[in-house]
């Protein structure tokens, strides 16, 4: 049984137990920084502007559960947020489009 988002104890045993998850906080905090530049560079690029903060912002969240499920691609709480993640940013451009 997976223990994914059992928060019980304190945080120096939750901290243990993600880090032997997910990899390296700092590890993981290197590859979104890579990822959000590859993201916001392509934005500029296509757009001649800066992302705008709420687009980065989904972007990181996004990014952060797509670093995170390649580390453990077996973990399917990863997949799952990354959906509702997909699913907010969705909503938002539909909101932005109308």
């Amino acid at each position: 049984m997976s223990t994914m988002g059992n928060n019980e104890g304190n945080v120096d045993d939750t901290l243990k137990q993600r880090g032997s998850i997910y990899g390296n906080y700092g590890d993981v905090c290197g590859a979104r920084v890579e990822i959000m530049s590859v993201l916001k560079n392509h934005h500029n690029n296509v757009n001649g502007t800066e992302m705008p903060d709420h687009i980065a912002m989904g972007f990181s969240d996004v990014v952060l559960k797509l670093v995170r499920a390649a580390g453990k691609p077996e973990y399917s709480d990863s997949w799952h947020d990354l959906a509702g993640y997909a699913t907010l940013m969705e909503r938002e451009a539909n909101e932005q489009d109308s």
